[in-house]
């Protein structure tokens, strides 16, 4: 908007500015131009706005300007702050994303799988005391008993984890933008996790009781917990989870055969010492096996694309 000159003879201090600037129409600065004419002040005025002008045109030429080098350097700096701090936040945004995936599989897992595990547990120790009243000197019985209801708790568990006829969020996986395959992994973790916790404390209260350190139950179970789970989640996604807690039993009771007969026969030995204890080749084994399941998961068609 142009500045207005006032229309009677006071003093026009305001539109001096803009008169200087050349910013008022031809009709405004003819009237300036006669009002400087019979006013001192006005002109007296306008003269310390002219040099105010040239002092700051002067600055600004006596200044050198950067090289283009220099700002090219600058405003690629600025770029690179913007790039990373948007890396950032978008990384917080994914963690934050699988995050909320993680959490909220806790209540579409069906709660009999956490309810069974603890059962189990319980169930494990009270055979464990009830049927070895000399357990302190036959250890090695109240071991294989642990490792097999821990590895078949953990392999149920899993196998009936994922499976539209046992999945209460079915549809509401299907209708996200959420990989089924993530969905699969934050299962895992979670189901494996909490038997694992389970068993643990369940380590810990035998251990107490019939003498020993923690780690020596826990290493009797913990590798083949991971390899049964891994072939559970293996068998349930190809052949479903009836088939997949079938082959988990079998597993788990020619295991408990196999430590049975180990000293008789030499070759069941070196399986059991290779795969049925905690040991790299047992963990690179189920890593590999879960591998397998989670990129042989299908990629079911997503409602929220369709």
């Amino acid at each position: 908007m142009m500045p207005r000159m006032s229309q009677n003879n006071q003093h026009i201090s305001d539109v001096l500015p803009a008169y200087l600037n050349g910013r008022l129409d031809a009709a405004g600065a003819e009237r300036v131009r006669a009002h400087l004419e019979t006013c001192a002040d006005c002109r007296h005025e306008l003269s310390a706005w002219e040099a105010v002008s040239g002092a700051a045109r002067l600055a600004s030429v006596s200044l050198p300007a950067p090289s283009p080098m220099l700002m090219n350097a600058v405003w690629a700096k600025i770029d690179a702050q913007d790039k990373a701090t948007g890396q950032q936040k978008s990384m917080q945004r994914v963690m934050y994303h699988l995050w909320l995936v993680f959490t909220r599989q806790i209540p579409l897992i069906h709660k009999s799988i956490w309810v069974a595990s603890i059962l189990v547990n319980v169930l494990m120790c009270v055979l464990v005391f009830l049927s070895h009243a000399s357990a302190r000197h036959n250890l090695q019985g109240v071991e294989g008993v642990l490792s097999l209801f821990t590895t078949i708790a953990a392999a149920t568990g899993v196998a009936f984890m994922y499976q539209a006829e046992h999945d209460a969020g079915y549809e509401i996986i299907l209708s996200t933008p959420t990989s089924i395959r993530i969905v699969m992994i934050c299962r895992m973790i979670l189901v494996v996790g909490y038997n694992m916790a389970l068993a643990a404390v369940t380590s810990a209260i035998i251990a107490i009781t019939l003498g020993g350190t923690l780690w020596d139950f826990m290493h009797i179970w913990l590798g083949p917990m991971l390899l049964l789970a891994s072939i559970s989640l293996t068998v349930a996604v190809i052949f479903g989870s009836v088939v997949s807690v079938a082959v988990s039993l079998l597993l788990a009771v020619m295991q408990a055969i196999a430590t049975s007969f180990e000293q008789a026969i030499p070759l069941i030995h070196v399986l059991r010492a290779n795969l049925l204890q905690t040991t790299p080749t047992a963990f690179f084994i189920a890593f590999l096996l879960i591998v397998f399941a989670v990129y042989y998961a299908p990629r079911q068609p997503r409602l929220s694309n369709s």
